[in-house]
């Protein structure tokens, strides 16, 4: 008997310009049955080469042709969710598809259980496009901060999900060295003094502003008190200097 089998990536979530996350699973059938971990995935769609990929933080090979650029990442519960759901939600669909063929043959004789099976029927498939298309899309604003990322990080994806300590200390030194060029200070000026130096109101630069907030999320310590309100600080005054910020690909 053929048993087809392999892992592969489910469960894409937060996806914005190429970039996503989702969860590796081992699937059965292209079902998937065992998570095995979550990651950030890189040019969503590109092919990047023409052969199963090696998943060296997962522990295995996959079972994909499409080989993906990955950045390591916490297991995301809601792509984990999503995985499953919108795959194995397809039994229903054939369920409800059933139901509908059974529905018109009763349709004249017993016409309110008939009703009753098509309005099933159609939620079903309803509430599984709405897994497919929309729950774990990203909002607007949020999309829009991500495509700010992408200008000093390289791809549309939050830095604060990235959980590998060599990714996250490169882009680290990448935007502090970017900062202190932008804004004209001394090569020994910390990580703190930057963001501090950025949220002036006195700071028209919206590169500089734009650094200084993804900053925040690759390195929190950069804000010392409230690395979020910095932040949401950051994010006000960039669309205050810069009302299209984040809407540019």
């Amino acid at each position: 008997m053929f048993v087809l089998f392999g892992t592969r990536f489910y469960g894409r979530v937060e996806a914005c310009d190429g970039c996503c996350r989702a969860t590796a699973f081992f699937h059965l059938f292209f079902m998937p049955i065992v998570p095995r971990g979550s990651v950030v995935l890189l040019d969503e769609g590109n092919v990047v080469a023409k052969s199963s990929h090696h998943v060296p933080f997962l522990g295995g090979e996959s079972s994909q042709t499409t080989a993906y650029r990955t950045i390591p990442t916490t297991l995301s519960w809601k792509s984990l969710v999503l995985g499953y759901l919108r795959t194995w939600w397809a039994l229903l669909d054939m369920f409800a598809a059933i139901g509908v063929l059974v529905a018109l043959g009763e349709l004249e004789s017993h016409r309110r259980i008939a009703f009753i099976i098509l309005e099933l029927s159609a939620a079903i498939v309803v509430i599984h496009l709405l897994l497919l298309l929309w729950v774990g899309r990203l909002s607007t604003n949020d999309a829009r901060k991500r495509r700010v990322y992408a200008r000093y990080v390289g791809a549309a994806f939050d830095p604060i999900h990235a959980t590998d300590g060599s990714t996250r200390q490169r882009m680290r030194d990448e935007l502090v060295k970017f900062l202190r060029g932008r804004l004209g200070v001394r090569v020994d000026v910390g990580v703190r003094e930057l963001v501090r130096f950025a949220s002036d109101p006195a700071i028209g630069d919206p590169d500089a502003i734009g650094a200084a907030m993804t900053l925040c999320r690759v390195d929190p310590n950069a804000a010392a008190s409230d690395p979020e309100g910095a932040h949401r600080a950051l994010w006000a005054r960039l669309r205050a200097v810069d009302p299209r910020a984040g809407f540019e690909r």
